[in-house]
């Protein structure tokens, strides 16, 4: 069975309040520099969300629940690996990786940058490591 908590997240993109838990996140977490509106996940999936916010556990639930193309981007370019690997959640980008359809150089749009690149770029070493593999 799986948990209500969970079956809300089905549309997360759609809601309201998905994009309120950006701005608190964005307000509080390590891209309080960043404008939301501009460098925060825009169109993104329930994946995207998840991996943005580094929930490995949700992650894992979701994946289970749905098909997903694990390498689709948001409006802004990046795919869930990308935000992941921005944030430097290393489990996310584990449970990523081990899908074979992932492709881990996806570059996003707007910048042209894979996730190791930003990974490295925000000195997420354990990230780059598991990236390199």
């Amino acid at each position: 069975m799986i948990p209500l908590a969970l079956k809300l997240l089905i549309g997360f993109e759609h809601h309201i309040s998905s994009h309120l838990a950006l701005l608190h996140y964005h307000d509080n977490g390590p891209w309080r520099e960043w404008r939301y509106e501009q460098d925060g996940p825009n169109g993104l999936t329930e994946l995207h969300g998840a991996a943005f916010l580094g929930n490995a556990e949700i992650v894992t639930a979701l994946l289970v629940m749905k098909e997903w193309d694990i390498n689709a981007a948001d409006t802004s370019g990046r795919t869930a690996l990308a935000w992941a690997a921005v944030g430097g959640h290393k489990r996310v980008v584990r449970i990523l990786l081990q899908r074979k359809d992932i492709n881990p150089n996806t570059p996003d749009t707007r910048y042209d940058r894979a996730p190791l690149l930003w990974a490295a770029e925000r000195g997420h070493g354990a990230v780059v490591k598991l990236l390199l593999e």
